[in-house]
C-alpha cells in the first residue's frame, strides 16, 4: 500500500506540471530584452531595457531619459515605462524601449558626433549609432535639454540607416504621457524601412553588395583583405582578383613588411590558379587545400591583433 500511495503521489505531480505547462504555453507572453548601448568617458554601462507585446509586427518607440544628467527626466520616463506595461494588451499598440539614463555622467554631447567613433565623445556616439541600428519609429526625448538629438535624428541620415522622427518632450511629464496615450497609427520609419530591406536581401545579394566594396586591395597582405579577395573569388571575379594579387606579387611595396607576409600572396595565387584551372574542384562541406592554406598564414599576427 505505501508503494501504490508513492505512485499515486508522483503522477498527481506529474499531471499537476503538465496542466500548468500547457497554461504557459497557451498564455501570451510578453517578451522583454535588455541592451548595452554603450559606455560613458568613465566606463559606465548605458543600458536599454525594451518590451515587445507579442510576435506580430508592430512599430517601435524609444524613450530617452536623463540625456541633460537629470535624475527627473529618468524618474518620468521609468514611471510612464511601467505604466504601459500595466495596460491591457488591447492597449499597447507599440514595442517600446526605454533608455531611462541616457548620460549617466551629465557629459557635453553632441548630434550628430563628431571625431573618432567611440574615442571621441563616446556617449553620443553610442546613443546616434544605436538608435540608427536599431531603426525605431519614434524616439521620445524627455529632458530639459537634448543636445539638438531630435532634430538631427528627424532631419539627418541616422549612422548610415535613415530618418527617425523623435520628439523633443522638454522634461514636460504631461506632453510624454498624451503621447503615449496616442500611438495607435504610428508610421514606420525610414530607418526601420531600410532595416527591412536590408533584412529580406538574400545571402548572394548581401555577398554582391559587399564585395562592390571589399575585396579590391591587397597592398597589406594579411587575414581580413586576404579573405575578402578569397569571398570574391567564390563569386566568380576570378579576373578582378588576379590583378590585384598581380599588383602584390610583381610590384614592390611601400611599407617593410615581415618576411612570412609574401606567403598570403603565394598562397592565394595558387588558389586562384586552382580555381581556374579546376572550377568545380569543390567537395560539399570541405575546403579546398588552397583556401585553408591562405586561411592559415593570412590570419598571422598583424597590428591590429597585436593591440
Amino acid at each position: 500500500m505505501r508503494i501504490k500511495r508513492q505512485c499515486t503521489g508522483w503522477s498527481s505531480f506529474l499531471a499537476l506540471l503538465f496542466l500548468s505547462c500547457l497554461h504557459l504555453l497557451a498564455a501570451p507572453v510578453a517578451m522583454a530584452q535588455q541592451w548595452q548601448v554603450g559606455m560613458t568617458s568613465q566606463g559606465t554601462p548605458i543600458t536599454a531595457t525594451g518590451y515587445q507585446v507579442d510576435d506580430q509586427p508592430r512599430p517601435t518607440v524609444v524613450m530617452i531619459g536623463g540625456l541633460d544628467g537629470q535624475s527627473r527626466s529618468t524618474d518620468r520616463v521609468l514611471a510612464e515605462y511601467r505604466r504601459y506595461l500595466a495596460r491591457p494588451k488591447s492597449e499597447q499598440p507599440v514595442n517600446l524601449i526605454l533608455v531611462a539614463n541616457a548620460n549617466p555622467e551629465g557629459e557635453s554631447l553632441q548630434f550628430p558626433p563628431q571625431g573618432r567613433a567611440y574615442q571621441d565623445d563616446p556617449v553620443s556616439f553610442a546613443l546616434w549609432r544605436w538608435l540608427g541600428v536599431h531603426g525605431p519609429d519614434l524616439v521620445l526625448i524627455e529632458s530639459e535639454r537634448d543636445f539638438e538629438l531630435a532634430d538631427s535624428l528627424s532631419n539627418r541620415i541616422v549612422a548610415g540607416v535613415g530618418y527617425v522622427p523623435a520628439l523633443h518632450l522638454y522634461d514636460e511629464p504631461e506632453e510624454l504621457a498624451m503621447i503615449m496615450a496616442e500611438l495607435g497609427n504610428l508610421p514606420v520609419s525610414p530607418a526601420h524601412e531600410m532595416l527591412d530591406r536590408r533584412l529580406s536581401r538574400s545571402p548572394t545579394e548581401f555577398a554582391e553588395q559587399l564585395a562592390s566594396h571589399y575585396g579590391h586591395d591587397f597592398s597589406w597582405p594579411v587575414y581580413i583583405p586576404g579573405m575578402a579577395l578569397i569571398s570574391r573569388m567564390r563569386l566568380g571575379y576570378l579576373e578582378d582578383v588576379a590583378d590585384v594579387i598581380s599588383l602584390m606579387s610583381t610590384g614592390r611595396p611601400s611599407i617593410s613588411i615581415p618576411h612570412w607576409l609574401p606567403r598570403a600572396t603565394w598562397c592565394l595565387q595558387k588558389w586562384l590558379n586552382v580555381r581556374v584551372t579546376w572550377p568545380t574542384l569543390i567537395w560539399p562541406g570541405v575546403l579546398p587545400i588552397w583556401d585553408l592554406m591562405a586561411r592559415v598564414i593570412c590570419w598571422r599576427p598583424c597590428p591590429c591583433m597585436a593591440r
